[in-house]
């Protein structure tokens, strides 16, 4: 919905849906979302679990569905968390060759 819905508390603020798990019985959706850069996610949730009924509406009206989920919005730190785990990999002391192996046999 690049620019359809306009929510002035979140103007300027570029939000990404990375999942939208629904449950068995098409009752309930959890949206994981995460603010462009990270910020102020807890805010941006809040917001959007604000407007959620009005977003339920306007995602009724675009997709034809029997039952509309009732949308829960959740952080979503995957993101960060895959950022977290590249570093700590790029910080890896480097591995000992094959070379040091056989060195340590002899």
């Amino acid at each position: 919905m690049r620019g359809d819905v306009y929510v002035p508390e979140l103007e300027g603020i570029s939000v990404t849906v990375s999942e939208v798990s629904v449950s068995p019985d098409l009752s309930n959706a959890r949206v994981y979302v995460t603010p462009l850069g990270g910020v102020d996610m807890a805010e941006v949730v809040a917001i959007l679990n604000i407007i959620a009924p009005d977003l339920q509406t306007y995602v009724a009206q675009k997709v034809h569905l029997r039952r509309m989920p009732r949308l829960k919005f959740v952080a979503d730190h995957s993101f960060e968390n895959a950022q977290k785990m590249s570093s700590l990999i790029a910080n890896l002391p480097p591995a000992a060759s094959d070379n040091d192996d056989e060195n340590d046999a002899h």
